[in-house]
This record gives structure tokens, C-alpha cells and sequence, in this order.
């Protein structure tokens, strides 16, 4: 499996400098506005995007009919893709948390929590994203991705506007316990959903 993480990572050097660029434009904001809130986001669904990139080149490749000639499992092949996934949010932790040293101003405490909840929503992303590409395939995928990412804006926007009064500490943190877990469950689920969708799939 390692084997297979490293090839998609030396598939993902040739958009080394777009990331980089899109990296460097992310801390220029930050540091402009001295606000990581927005800045932290990005980085992390940028990271989910690389692994949308890694299944899509694999497709166009047509690896997975290659790699299935040889001694590794359809399980490998997913666990690899869930596996970059995590390693990807795990860089855009580190690179949220590098920029809130570096830049001067910013609320650590408040970066901290921002920084964990937008890994959750990635993860979240991820969980949601993995099955439809294997199911889907990249192309439609993507299109799914996009409403994805639309509806649950479209959603808060319009929930924002019903004036509803706050919530109480104590939802607040019932919610601030519960997404952690929602989402970790979400991301098993999510395994063993592609998993199926996978063993089925003919190549």
C-alpha cells in the first residue's frame, strides 16, 4: 500500500507548482487581512482536491485494470486513496498551523479550533466524495463535488436568514462533541461503502 501512496504522490509533482502558487496566494491573504479563518479552509479543501487529482489520473491511465493484474487487492487500491486523503488534511493542518506562527496577529486559540473543524469538514468531504468517484467516475464525480460544495452553502445562507434565536451553551456543546464523532463515523462508513461499490465494479 505504501507502494501505492508514493506512486500517486510522484503522480501529484507535476501540479507542485500550482499548489505551491495557490499555497503562497493563501498566505499573502492571511497575512494581509491577518485572519486565518477563510485562509485555513481553502488549504484543507485544496488537500481534498489532490486526491480528486490522483483518482483522475489513475482513470485516464486506466491503472486500476493494470494494477489488478498484479498482486494488489481492490481493498489496497481504496485503502491507498483513503490513506492520501488523510495525509493530505494532515498537511494542511500543519501548513494552517505553520502561517498562524508566522503571521503576526492572528488569535491562536481561535486559528486552533478553526483549523480542527475545517479538517473535519475535509474529512467530511472526503467520506461523502471517495464513494461517488468510485462509483461515478471522476467526470460526474466532480459534478457531484461542485453540488457537493454548493447546496450546504445555499443552505446556511438561507438557515441564517429564518432569524432563529442561538442555540444554548449546552447544545453548543453537545454539537461541538457530536460533529467530531458524526464525522469519524462517517469517514468508516464511507470505507466500507466504497469497499462494496469497488468489489462490484468491473474494469
Amino acid at each position: 500500500m505504501i507502494g501505492l501512496i508514493l506512486k500517486d504522490i510522484m503522480n501529484l509533482k507535476k501540479q507542485a507548482k500550482i499548489y505551491i502558487l495557490l499555497l503562497a496566494f493563501y498566505g499573502f491573504l492571511a497575512y494581509s487581512n491577518k485572519e486565518m479563518s477563510m485562509v485555513t479552509v481553502m488549504i484543507c479543501l485544496l488537500n481534498v482536491m489532490l486526491s480528486v487529482t490522483a483518482l483522475a489520473y489513475d482513470e485516464k491511465a486506466n491503472w486500476e485494470k493494470y494494477a489488478l493484474s498484479m498482486p494488489i487487492t481492490r481493498k489496497d487500491l481504496i485503502m491507498s486513496k483513503y490513506c492520501l486523503g488523510l495525509l493530505g488534511l494532515g498537511f494542511g493542518v500543519l501548513v494552517s498551523i505553520a502561517f498562524s506562527l508566522i503571521i503576526p496577529g492572528v488569535n491562536t486559540k481561535v486559528n486552533n479550533l478553526m483549523i480542527l473543524y475545517a479538517s473535519l469538514a475535509g474529512l467530511g468531504a472526503l467520506s461523502i466524495l471517495f464513494p461517488l468517484l468510485f462509483k461515478f467516475g471522476v467526470e460526474k464525480g466532480r459534478l457531484m463535488m461542485m453540488l457537493m460544495f454548493f447546496l450546504p452553502t445555499v443552505g446556511i445562507v438561507l438557515f441564517s436568514k429564518l432569524n432563529l434565536p442561538p442555540p444554548s451553551i449546552e447544545t453548543i456543546e453537545i454539537i461541538k462533541i457530536g460533529i467530531p464523532i458524526f464525522v469519524i463515523l462517517l469517514f468508516v462508513i464511507s470505507i466500507i461503502v466504497s469497499n462494496i461499490i469497488y468489489k462490484k465494479k468491473e474494469f
